[in-house]
């Protein structure tokens, strides 16, 4: 991640930081409302995890993770 905004702090893969973030998630639990409230454990956390892109069955166009939940769920991804 090299683009920084006022306010945000650089966390790039290798930095203290994200490795700080990744082990404070691990082995959490969450409820998604969309999954009907069935909880999920995270597994990993990855940077820039809303830009990347799939090929959806019913289109041929490639999609972003940020766009097909947005799509799907009406849940936006920053």
């Amino acid at each position: 991640m090299t683009k920084q905004r006022f306010g945000t702090v650089d966390i790039g893969i290798i930095s203290p930081a994200f490795r700080k973030l990744k082990s404070f998630f691990k082995n959490i639990f969450i409820g998604l409302k969309h999954l009907e409230l069935r909880k999920r454990k995270i597994a990993d956390v990855i940077p820039c995890a809303g830009y990347n892109e799939f090929k959806k069955d019913s289109d041929a166009n490639n999609m972003t993770v940020q766009e097909y939940y947005r799509e799907m769920y009406n849940i936006h991804i920053k």
